[in-house]
């Protein structure tokens, strides 16, 4: 009996070790590809300062704003060959035809996911909204600029 049940184990495990599953993980290979793709329309575009050497770029998410996309992406640029490295961080927000929508410093309130049209940030952040400083935690997008800020937990608002 004990061998009978050891013999339908390895029956009932092969196939299972044979499945795959189809949330296969993009390639290292297309992932750096997509990264060069980006920081050379970056470049082209006039969105990275040319004193500066891209040290981060990620893509942090897409924005669905009156049913067009907008690509978010976190953006660390140091100054070019300091042996201290300084540098500023950005968020960055592109169109779907690749021009600049908005391009905003930060210290480290970092970008961490976009639900509708606001970007949710690490931490309170201050943005010039016409000619007021407003603070909160996540960026409000419209098609044409960042229209303000949000405040999404009690523990961020000011």
């Amino acid at each position: 009996m004990a061998k009978f049940s050891f013999m339908a184990m390895i029956v009932i495990v092969l196939p299972l070790s044979s499945i795959t599953f189809g949330c296969a993980a993009p390639s290292i290979r297309d992932l750096e590809t997509d990264r060069v793709f980006w920081e050379h329309r970056f470049a082209t575009s006039g969105i990275l300062d040319k004193a500066t050497e891209v040290s981060h770029l990620s893509y942090v998410g897409s924005c669905d704003v009156a049913g067009t996309n907008l690509y978010v992406f976190d953006l660390r640029q140091t100054i070019a060959g300091m042996s201290a490295p300084r540098g500023m961080n950005y968020v960055v927000v592109i169109r779907e035809d690749g021009s600049l929508h908005s391009k905003v410093r930060y210290i480290d309130q970092r970008p961490l996911r976009c639900s509708g049209n606001q970007v949710a940030l690490f931490g309170n952040l201050d943005v010039l909204i016409g000619e007021e400083y407003r603070s909160g935690d996540a960026l409000v997008l419209n098609e044409k600029e960042i229209v303000g800020v949000a405040s999404t937990s009690p523990q961020t608002a000011r």
